[in-house]
């Protein structure tokens, strides 16, 4: 039939009639989807979407972004991801554009992700994880204090972090931060570690045997590694505890994903915002006999702040730090009155510590790296105590500035040979302001502020360190690797003798399975003395240092891709102790003690992995002191450890909660008892002798206090010592956010 004019027009009418109702009752369109991963909002790339029943698919580009064409609405959506749960939602016929947050799982398999070790040498090293320490139960959300778990390692005060490691003293023990050294480790001596816990990365610790680069002590080495910042966008990260708060921001400096990132974190404790003085008083009053109890004029408080920029460069990187914290407090002290009347009074006491650092790391050639740290830290004390029969105040101020630049240069001259140089050069500024009596040294029971000799100081000293080193690293055959490194120390002060001191140290590796690994070290470790211990004017500058040689063989055995055991057994003998003396200076201090520390560490240790992990740890040790002929027990004698640590998600509908436990056992350690107490009576001003009449001493004219008749050093033990702590933990995610819960 041949198409008329009338015809075509008919056509032409229904057609833009009728053919938009049939477009519109079709709803077909274009449909733009967006994947982002839940909690932290980050665009998933790679994820699949399929579209309803046709099977079309297509996968997310770098943005997490995909797009469809002439899809008709509405439609299910299908999208998978590895390591994602599988997501479906329904796209209704008014959306053109659909937002997706995916759940993140974790897959349980066989291979664990195989991180390369920041130090080669494997004796007496415990590698922790920045996950294996977010979890560990007992560390009250802190994760140096994870440490303690440990085999080797002996608790100073339960609830702090202070450590004795394998028999040597807590100051005795080194701490680096990103290569850098801060001013102390814990607030408060050990209530909460001053570097976040959010951005803790790993820290390999060292309970003796560590090599030459560390520096010297007679203890371990926590050496803490910080995580690399963000750099994908801004992040923010809140946190409220029971006595603190902290933030972090973090993220790129000048744009995503480029050569600059960095963070701020800041944390303050908030006691003194919520309770008064008399508040804090009340609540932790130590008097029980009727006597006065002391008097808070300031709630303890303290802050935090570490920063960190990162700029990428050619086969290296460039690192600026800053770290720094304060503690401070003010009390009234009444229960000193009747043993050490002079120590009776106002207390004002506030340390802090100020360090900023650059680190340059630099890969030169294959076999051929450097890193070379510069750095300055800045550390306060400020002290007042009591006050003197003239009614002047006791105090010290010291204010040291130390310059400092470590340079390290690694040459691996060929496969099986890799040499290490580097030094430190160290300029140390100490002016010192004080009137008081010497300090006490560790374990002395019976010192007395009021019956010792009082100085005044008002000097600042000067202070030059060089300490250079030597390690070669040599590989002979397939299955032996040895060490052998040396260092060197030489000071130079107004505020003491010079001095110089050589320690060799050597380690070997041999490998006598894949499996297993047997270790073996020796060296020397020298420790200075305490500043207030050699200063001029108030110690003895001719002091030697504390001398120790460490003894250790072990063994280690992989005995899959998950579980791992390692044992090690050793002897630390030492000498040149310090021991106080109640005489004028120099003899107020002398190197006349010696000691000894030897036992045996068990470790048995799952890594992490599908948020599962945990160790069982024992410890065995024998640890004495012996001065002027007497023998007895170190304060951290704790002979027997045992340590069990778990964690893991919880089943059924509770698989999103987290529950862990640490469970310890230890023998008690030993303490110096007090037998009876002695009336002292001072005749004259500076002159103390027992009371004649000491069933009435308080009567006579002349009395001034009453001191502690201690028995043997030591020879009393606490009970053992059993403890349980539980930890909860969930994480909560939110589209763009996410929320960790936890109780410990």
């Amino acid at each position: 039939m041949k198409p008329t004019l009338k015809w075509i027009l008919g056509v032409y009418l229904l057609c833009i009639n009728f053919l938009p109702l049939i477009a519109y009752a079709s709803n077909s369109t274009g449909l733009h989807v967006t994947v982002f991963e839940k909690g932290t909002g980050d665009a998933v790339e790679g994820a699949t979407v399929v579209l309803g029943e046709t099977g079309e698919y297509e996968e997310t580009n770098t943005q997490g972004q995909v797009s469809f064409d002439d899809v008709d609405l509405p439609v299910k959506i299908k999208i998978l991801g590895a390591g994602y749960e599988t997501t479906i939602i329904d796209v209704s016929p008014k959306q053109s554009s659909v937002s997706v947050y995916l759940q993140p799982i974790s897959v349980e398999g066989d291979v664990l992700e195989v991180v390369a070790e920041r130090v080669r040498e494997k004796t007496s090293k415990i590698v922790i994880t920045r996950e294996e320490l977010r979890r560990a139960p007992g560390s009250q959300g802190d994760p140096l204090k994870t440490i303690q778990s440990l085999p080797g390692v002996v608790t100073a005060t339960e609830g702090t972090g202070l450590v004795y490691i394998r028999g040597s003293e807590p100051n005795q023990n080194i701490t680096w931060v990103n290569r850098a050294q801060i001013g102390y480790l814990y607030h408060f001596g050990g209530l909460q570690s001053t570097i976040s816990s959010q951005l803790v990365k790993d820290f390999n610790m060292f309970l003796g045997g560590f090599p030459v680069e560390y520096g010297d002590s007679l203890g371990g080495v926590l050496d803490v590694k910080l995580r690399t910042p963000k750099r994908d966008r801004l992040h923010q990260t809140y946190s409220i505890g029971t006595y603190e708060s902290s933030a972090v921001l973090e993220g790129p400096l000048f744009k995503k994903n480029g050569k600059d990132s960095a963070y701020i974190s800041a944390r303050r404790s908030y006691v003194d915002l919520i309770m008064s003085e008399k508040q804090f008083t009340k609540a932790f009053s130590d008097s029980s006999d009727g006597e006065a109890s002391n008097e808070v004029t300031e709630v303890p408080r303290f802050y935090d702040i570490q920063a960190l920029w990162q700029h990428d460069v050619k086969n290296g990187r460039i690192l600026f730090q800053h770290f720094s914290a304060k503690d401070s407090i003010e009390l009234i002290l009444n229960t000193p009155k009747a043993s050490d009347p002079d120590a009776a009074g106002e207390l004002k006491s506030s340390v802090e510590y100020s360090s900023t650092s650059m680190v340059w790391e630099q890969m030169w050639k294959k076999n051929l790296n450097s890193s070379s740290s510069l750095y300055v830290i800045s550390t306060k004390q400020a002290l007042k105590i009591g006050q003197d029969n003239n009614g002047d105040p006791y105090f010290l101020n010291i204010d040291e500035t130390d310059f400092v630049w470590q340079p390290e240069l690694r040459w691996g001259i060929n496969q099986s040979t890799l040499l290490t140089f580097g030094s430190s050069f160290i300029y140390a500024l100490t002016p010192v302001d004080a009137y008081i009596s010497r300090p006490p040294v560790f374990n002395e029971v019976n010192y007395s502020l009021t019956e010792l000799e009082k100085f005044r100081i008002n000097r600042t000293y000067r202070s030059g360190l060089i300490t250079p080193y030597l390690k070669a690293r040599k590989k002979w055959f397939k299955r032996l690797v040895t060490q052998i490194g040396i260092r060197a120390r030489y000071i130079k002060s107004n505020g003491r003798d010079e001095l110089l001191t050589i320690s060799p140290r050597s380690s070997f590796e041999y490998e006598l399975t894949k499996q297993t690994t047997l270790t073996g070290s020796w060296g020397r470790y020298v420790q200075m003395a305490e500043g207030a211990q050699w200063i001029r004017d108030a110690g003895n500058p001719a002091l030697k240092d504390l001398d120790s040689e460490h003894r250790i063989l072990g063994v280690r055995h992989k005995i899959n891709t998950r579980w791992n055991v390692q044992f090690e057994a050793y002897q630390k003998p030492m000498k040149n102790l310090v021991v106080a003396y109640d005489a004028p200076p120099p003899d107020n201090y002398k190197n006349d003690g010696t000691g000894e520390a030897y036992g045996f560490d068990v470790l048995i240790k799952r890594e992490y992995a599908n948020k599962k992990m945990g160790w069982l740890s024992y410890s065995a040790l024998r640890s004495t002191r012996t001065e002027n002929g007497v023998t007895f027990p170190f304060t951290g004698d704790q002979r027997h450890t045992l340590t069990l640590v778990w964690s893991q998600p919880m089943i059924n509908s509770w698989k999103k909660w987290i529950v862990g436990f640490r469970l310890r056992a230890n023998s008690g350690k030993p303490y110096t008892p007090l037998l009876s107490r002695t009336a002292r009576c001072q005749p004259n001003p500076g002159e103390y002798v027992d009371c004649g009449n000491q069933s009435d001493a308080e009567s006579d004219a002349s009395f001034s206090h009453w001191v502690p008749n201690w028995g043997a050093i030591n020879s009393a033990r606490l009970p053992n010592f059993f403890q349980l702590d539980v930890r909860f933990d969930r994480e909560v995610l939110f589209n763009t956010w996410k929320m960790n819960i936890y109780l410990d």
